[in-house]
């Protein structure tokens, strides 16, 4: 799954990149590459109320809101990293706030680095970027 452009109600995102880091794997699973009509496929991504949410209320909120777990299947490298856990996510957006819940299973978690700007990045973990559209927004 390759997703280019996500619509936020009357926002738009040039890129929204989730890296999935996996016991040395590293997998580019949402990125953007070509902004053009025929390259392009859309999240819609629902706004909902979350005045005052709590992180461990979030599920609840968007089992509440209906809003879909997407599986992430694409594997970039997929020759030499053919390891893929099952991950999903789910997305939906506030005033003030992206609301993002992973659900990554796999049969082993590394967890070696825990200290502000080491090398998470080799343990098992799941990452989320996002790059502005640009529209002064």
């Amino acid at each position: 799954m390759s997703i280019n452009v996500i619509r936020f109600q009357s926002r738009k995102y040039a890129a929204i990149v989730l890296v999935l880091f996996g016991m040395m794997n590293v997998f580019v699973v949402l990125c953007s590459s070509a902004m053009t009509k025929n390259n392009m496929k859309e999240l819609k991504v629902k706004k909902i109320n979350a005045v005052g949410l709590q992180v461990d209320a979030l599920p609840a909120l968007l089992d509440k809101e209906n809003v879909a777990f997407v599986p992430i299947t694409n594997v970039n490298w997929a020759g030499e990293y053919p390891y893929r856990p099952e991950v999903s996510f789910r997305l939906a957006y506030a005033d003030n706030a992206f609301l993002l819940h992973f659900k990554v299973k796999e049969g082993s978690v590394r967890a070696r680095y825990g200290n502000d700007n080491g090398s998470v990045w080799t343990d098992s973990c799941v990452e989320f970027f996002v790059i502005p559209g640009g529209d002064g927004i």
